[in-house]
């Protein structure tokens, strides 16, 4: 995923109110997992995105701008 999109997605999870301590309980992984991610260091799997866009109530065309364009 690129930066710009990374820095989208950091600033939309940071706009739902969710925690990212919250976030990364619900997707099975660490917090410091998730920070690698959403840095750019680790790739975010499908089944993570899908929880993303899930537990962050993110519209339907953000998810797909997000992750799929």
């Amino acid at each position: 995923m690129d930066k710009a999109k990374l820095l989208i997605l950091r600033d939309e999870i940071d706009r739902s109110g969710i925690k990212l301590g919250y976030l990364a309980k619900a997707m099975g992984i660490s917090n410091n997992t998730l920070t690698r991610k959403l840095d750019g260091r680790s790739e975010i799997t499908i089944p993570e995105a899908h929880t993303i866009c899930s537990v962050c109530a993110f519209p339907r065309d953000l998810s797909f701008y997000i992750f799929l364009s």
